[in-house]
């Protein structure tokens, strides 16, 4: 198998995506010198994206009405791709890219919402005439929920966090048909970590992976602190609140995390085409929740304002006047 020279990470938010491209730097991808650090509250061991390629997404993401931060859950429609604001973008991107694959044989990046907007990248990629290769950060939306909680309370609601995870996982994945891609479920990951690491450089194409390497993530990057939540696969399939297109997403693509189904297997795609259609028809629902949700926002001021608002009428007492 010719060795990926370009591996690119997708997945919802609060999925083990920033862990897992950090565990392609530990199996000989560059990962660039330039990355977002991390925060006190949110992954604090750093994100690993590119600060530039990481703001061409933001400023994609913006120009096609989608907040940066992942939180919209709309489709975007068609003629969203024909915006002429989006070409310098693309040219950047691709001057980026190159840069990075010349200095180094192999490189690896991530950059929130990419499969969202798949179509700006898939030029991009497209103009470089790379081995190209995708990787799946994956994790139960349980577990999603409960890490999302920690940081949004209305985000962190099973329902709302179940959009964004089928939104994150399911845009566009159609098109990768063709294409390399390994699924890493983040509970397998943190469980069997030298394994998983040997088994993502093995679908990559990649000689086996520097054993120091490999064992200064494991010691020092996956700590137990990156663990919090553990709901299992029984867990997901009976709870009621879980969305059953997310369940069921996340069984189809579990199985290829488990290597019990190949991501170049006939049989996988269409198992994933009924999952698919059935999310392209909640595109009307979608765009209402998310017209519902920024009027909420905007009205409340954020988060914080909706919160001083609800508070009070949760505790049965009057909520503060907005008006002076």
């Amino acid at each position: 198998m010719t060795p990926i020279r370009l591996a690119v990470v997708i997945g919802a938010g609060r999925s083990g995506t920033s862990a897992i491209t950090r565990a392609l730097g530990a199996v000989g991808y560059d990962l660039g010198n330039r990355l977002k650090p991390g925060g006190l509250r949110k992954n604090p061991k750093g994100f690993f994206e590119d600060k530039i390629l990481l703001e061409i997404t933001q400023n994609v993401h913006r120009l096609v009405g989608l907040h940066p931060t992942g939180r919209n859950v709309r489709l975007i429609p068609d003629a969203a791709w024909s915006n002429s604001a989006l070409k310098p973008l693309q040219q950047q991107a691709q001057e980026q890219l190159k840069t990075h694959l010349a200095q180094a044989p192999c490189f690896a990046f991530k950059a929130g919402g990419l499969l969202r907007i798949f179509p700006f990248w898939q030029q991009v990629f497209t103009s470089l005439q790379v081995e190209l290769g995708y990787v799946m950060a994956l994790r139960n939306p349980l577990n999603v929920a409960q890490s999302r909680a920690r940081l949004d309370t209305m985000r962190g609601q099973q329902t709302k966090s179940d959009l964004e995870w089928v939104t994150g996982n399911l845009s566009y994945l159609t098109q990768l048909r063709g294409y390399p891609l390994v699924v890493v479920d983040y509970d397998l990951m943190m469980s069997a970590p030298e394994f998983q690491c040997h088994r993502l450089a093995r679908h990559l194409g990649q000689e086996a992976p520097d054993a120091q390497a490999v064992a200064e993530y494991v010691d020092a990057f996956l700590t137990k602190d990156l663990y919090h939540h553990r709901a299992d696969l029984d867990q997901l399939t009976q709870n009621k609140q879980v969305l059953s297109l997310a369940r069921d997403a996340f069984l189809l693509l579990h199985q290829v995390a488990a290597d019990t189904m190949g991501s170049q297997e006939d049989s996988f795609w269409e198992a994933l085409a009924p999952l698919h259609r059935e999310f392209v028809r909640l595109g009307p629902l979608l765009d209402h929740i998310d017209q519902l949700e920024d009027r909420l926002r905007e009205r409340h001021g954020g988060l914080s304002g909706l919160w001083a608002t609800l508070r009070p009428r949760l505790l049965g007492q009057q909520a503060p006047s907005s008006t002076p």
